[in-house]
């Protein structure tokens, strides 16, 4: 026998113990042993055990069962006992699975478990010491130990019966968003099921392919299944449409999560034209999922892409358990199935460490004896100085636990009284005192040793931690055999994934290459593959066209260049005076949309800015040295203030805008000029500040400010300065009254006359010299309209009247509507389609004027019963229509794929000094809505690199040409633009 063992420890582990059952005629170079996952792999008379089939009757008589076993006893968990069966007479092991369970094991208390097969669990004389702990589980049989499940300690009673299971995790219900983590909640060997979408997500939401994107968006290991690879490819022969079939495309085909992990790579594909159809051809070079150890043994290789290797085969070890069975693959001594010891650690792989092998004080080792007169408790029988004398009446400090431990973690002393006849008077109680406890996993230092949850605390994982959540630190944290899963990049690093980009790498380490990044030439972007080119753009009526304020040039047809009318705004911004406001109405519909503080007090002037914000000038009459009060400021379209001007006081009673987009306001009592930036704000005052660019003192009051197209500054006053913008130079020019003022196209300043009690003049802008009309009524508030007419308000007379510039003969004049309190117009102003609006300084309405006629067409109330006094470019039509034309040219393109590439934008036009053509982008998923997409822009230059822009990949653009003249008379011409693109 001694010879036998000898020889046998020789062997190979798997060859001895075939070899194990004939020990004196042992022919091991007999019939191969064949590799198995059940017994149902083998052979009849052959079970499958450690993966290998070995004869029944070998099964049965190698771990003692004896020659006259029988062939049918089995004895799989190698425990010395058969599994019971109704053919093994001796079979007593009811789980033989488990080699703690089997006849003649003590039963172990709270476990749930039948551990000595006797039909019973935890019955009354299960084994159980006081003070001892065992382990316990309450979760359904065969949860332990699965998913996030993991047994609890319970500590024996005085009676030997178990407490509280404290520290087990049992199955939670996994049927709530908040429980989508990537986790086995409920211990049924699934994760997140019914939680996630066939892609991973938290979503039940049923999953669609998008084609033309080389991307599987519905996670069936296919990519752009059932899609035509390039239906562009066949564009109308009559279009400037031209295409390259994609070629080299990325491509992966097996399923969702698995791409990048172990040997799974992606491959390429082209896109084949034949006949009217282009279609996807095979996926080359691609390696797809296969099985785990496919050989049969360990190769080190993830071959089925879980992110785990060797699972279910490697025995790094030999102790004759696979990892991640063994929950220590690194120790022989450590397995499932192996004796526990005590050594503050789970020797069996249950989740417990050291159950049933501690004393009663839950360490190691024999229990101390009790020492009389400190108040301890050193046997841990639950009584301080138990079996001490003592005097009665007496009180003492007590403490349920080793003195190292005292006043440590949860662990408090309490007080206990001596009682009883004073011969034979002992201690009672220890009264509130709490001693230490088996570590649980809760946060808490139970053990009193000064740590909390340290390793193998009662509930942790099988790898001994507490926490089995996997956060990113190179650690298993969740004991599952991978690293920082769900919580690192695919990279394997921490922090966000990265962006796959067009450099023949792997950079987002998916396992494909610059997927999602190349175009449908088969190249990296910017190379556009597709262009589309508009060369009538005066065709306004094209699809997916607007013309906003151009016009066909005559002399140019297809071409456009400005109209004459260009104000795009449907709005009319209205000083509401005496209190401190300014309104906002809706021009198409006489609404008025908010009426909004002015920040501060006696406000008159708004003119419209070129993006439709607002300035505003508040006149402040109490103070007007106050900023406070007197100032000009800066509105959104939402009426916010945007910020106001830095030390601009002094009566603000002009604001006027050039053609820069720069603001002008001119004081009164100050008689001063400030130039102030249209855009530069600076955000750390309180309020926000306007940049001040420059400020220019003048010989006049000033009264209003308005801009010509030539690059000036006018004052409403007498005389009236004109101050060159580029560099502030002044000319005084005699001028007989004042009021409101504007500029024309036809080289002339418009002049109403109330001051002095003038008629309507206007001042030559070249000569320099001014020139009355024979117009009565003394008007005041002035505009000119697009058609070149001069429009005022005579509120003496309350009437408005339009006049022809040429010959100062009255075209149509008209009297407001006589209603009572009603009356005095001031300002005037035309909106978007022409109409005329003159705001009634008294009673609150505004009235609405047709502007062939001087019909009233309608009368709207702006704030009943207030003061209303504006009379400047109040809806933005003077700016845009002589200070500085704007028209804007939109074109709607669809590439017809969801994820496009925009690459240029280039056109051709004549562009004269003091004149601009400007192109922004936008794109979209919608055609029509592109309010919430990146502006791109503006481009000055053509073609226009549009890669450096945010646009992101979006099925539509949209582009937006605008056409500007600095100077009357000077116009740019557009013949022809061009989209680039590819996908």
């Amino acid at each position: 026998m001694r010879i036998t063992s000898l020889r046998l420890a020789r062997l190979p582990l798997s060859l001895a113990l075939f070899c194990l059952p004939a020990l004196a005629g042992c022919d091991c170079a007999s019939t191969p042993i064949e590799s198995c996952s059940t017994s149902a792999d083998c052979e009849d008379g052959f079970t499958c055990i450690d993966r290998l089939c070995v004869p029944r009757s070998d099964a049965g008589q190698r771990d003692g069962g004896g020659a006259d076993a029988g062939p049918s006893c089995v004895d799989v968990d190698r425990d010395g006992h058969f599994a019971i069966d109704a053919a093994c007479a001796t079979g007593d092991d009811c789980n033989d699975l488990d080699p703690t369970v089997h006849g003649g094991q003590p039963e172990l208390c709270a476990d749930g478990i039948d551990n000595d097969c006797s039909d019973g669990v935890d019955e009354p004389d299960c084994g159980c010491d006081v003070g001892q702990t065992v382990s316990c589980y309450t979760g359904a049989t065969g949860t332990s130990g699965v998913g996030l499940c993991r047994p609890g300690i319970a500590v024996c009673g005085e009676v030997g019966v178990p407490g509280e299971c404290r520290g087990e995790r049992p199955p939670v219900a996994e049927d709530t968003e908040a429980l989508c983590n990537f986790e086995d909640d409920d211990c049924d060997g699934l994760v997140d099921e019914g939680l996630r979408n066939a892609c991973g997500v938290c979503a039940t939401d049923a999953l669609s392919e998008l084609c033309g994107d080389d991307v599987d968006n519905d996670c069936d290991g296919l990519t752009d299944e059932d899609c035509d690879c390039d239906y562009r490819c066949l564009c109308d022969p009559m279009t400037s449409c031209e295409c390259t079939p994609p070629t080299n495309q990325p491509c992966y085909e097996g399923p969702f999560g698995t791409d990048g992990q172990g040997q799974c790579r992606g491959g390429v594909r082209d896109c084949i034209v034949a006949g009217d159809e282009a279609r996807w051809d095979a996926c080359e070079g691609q390696t797809l999922p296969g099985a785990e150890c496919a050989g049969g043994t360990a190769n080190g290789v993830d071959e089925d892409c879980d992110a785990l290797v060797d699972e279910g085969c490697r025995d790094a070890d030999s102790d004759g358990s696979a990892w991640p069975m063994d929950c220590d693959d690194d120790d022989a001594a450590v397995r499932p199935g192996a004796t526990e010891t005590c050594n503050d650690r789970d020797d069996n792989c249950n989740g417990v460490a050291d159950e049933g092998v501690t004393n009663r004080c839950g360490r190691c080792g024999a229990v101390p004896e009790e020492i009389c007169g400190n108040g301890r408790d050193e046997d841990c029988d639950g009584a301080p100085d138990d079996g001490c004398n003592c005097d009665a009446g007496v009180m003492q400090d007590c403490f349920l636990g080793p003195p190292e431990t005292d006043n440590v973690g949860r662990c408090t002393p309490g007080r206990q009284t001596c009682e009883g006849p004073s011969e034979f008077a002992e201690w009672s109680a220890c009264v509130g005192g709490v001693g230490p406890i088996p570590e649980i996993c809760n946060g808490e230092d139970d053990d009193c040793d000064g740590e909390a949850d340290e390793r193998w605390s009662a509930g942790s994982n099988a790898c001994g931690f507490c926490n089995p959540t996997e956060v990113c630190d190179d650690l298993d944290n969740d004991c599952d055999g991978r690293v920082d899963e769900h919580v690192a990049n695919r990279c394997g690093e921490c922090g966000p994934e990265p962006l796959e980009s067009c450099d023949g790498d792997d950079d987002d380490c998916d396992g494909t290459i610059d997927e999602g990044t190349t175009n449908a030439c088969g190249t990296c972007p910017p190379e556009p593959c597709y262009t589309e080119t508009w060369d009538r753009p005066a065709d306004c009526m094209d699809p997916g066209r607007t013309c906003d304020g151009v016009v066909e040039d005559e002399d140019h047809p297809g071409a456009i260049t400005l109209g004459e009318g260009t104000l795009t705004f449907d709005y009319i911004y209205i000083a509401v005076t005496n209190m401190g406001m300014v309104a906002q109405l809706d021009t198409t519909t006489g609404v008025v949309n908010w009426i909004r503080s002015s920040f501060g007090q006696n406000p008159s002037r708004t003119s419209v800015a070129f993006d439709g914000s607002v300035w505003v000038g508040n006149r402040g009459f109490a103070d007007p040295a106050n900023i406070a009060i007197s100032n000009l400021v800066h509105l959104d379209t939402a009426g916010n203030l945007i910020c106001r001007a830095a030390g601009a006081t002094g009566l603000i009673r002009g604001v006027a805008i050039d053609a820069e987009g720069n603001v002008w306001a001119g004081a009164f009592n100050g008689r001063r000029i400030y130039r102030v930036s249209g855009t530069e704000v600076d955000a750390t005052t309180s309020p926000p500040t306007c940049r001040l660019l420059a400020q220019y003192d003048v010989p006049a009051n000033v009264y209003g400010l308005a801009v010509d197209p030539d690059g000036y500054v006018w004052t409403s006053s007498s005389p009236t300065v004109r101050v060159r913008i580029s560099d502030g130079t002044q000319t005084t020019i005699p001028n007989p009254s004042h009021y409101g003022i504007a500029a024309d196209g036809a080289g002339r300043m418009w002049f109403g006359g109330w001051s002095g009690g003038g008629p309507l003049h206007w001042v030559d802008r070249t000569t320099l010299t001014a020139t009355s009309t024979a117009i009565p009524n003394s008007p005041t508030g002035i505009t000119v309209h697009p058609d070149g007419s001069v429009w005022g308000t005579a509120y003496g007379a309350n009437r408005i009247e339009a006049w022809d510039p040429a010959t100062g003969a009255q075209r149509c004049g008209v009297a407001i509507p006589a209603i009572a309190g009603d009356g005095n117009p001031h300002g005037i102003a035309v909106d978007r389609t022409g109409r005329i609006w003159a705001p009634n300084r008294y009673g609150g309405y505004v009235n609405v004027y047709d502007s062939t006629t001087c019909a009233h067409l309608a009368r709207y109330p702006v704030s009943p019963g207030q003061e209303l006094y504006s009379y400047s470019d109040m809806t933005g039509h003077l700016l845009r229509t002589f200070t500085a034309p704007e028209g804007h040219w939109y074109q709607v393109f669809d590439s017809g794929y969801a994820l496009a590439y925009w690459n240029e934008a280039s056109w051709v036009a004549d562009v004269p000094p003091d004149t601009a053509v400007e192109v922004r982008v936008r794109a979209s998923d919608s055609p029509t809505d592109f309010s919430g997409s990146v502006v791109c822009g503006p481009f000055t230059t053509s073609p226009a690199d549009l890669t450096g822009c945010a646009l992101g990949r979006h099925r539509y653009l949209q582009l937006d040409v605008v056409l500007r003249s600095m100077r009357s008379g000077a116009r740019p011409i557009v013949y022809r633009v061009d989209a680039r693109w590819a996908y």
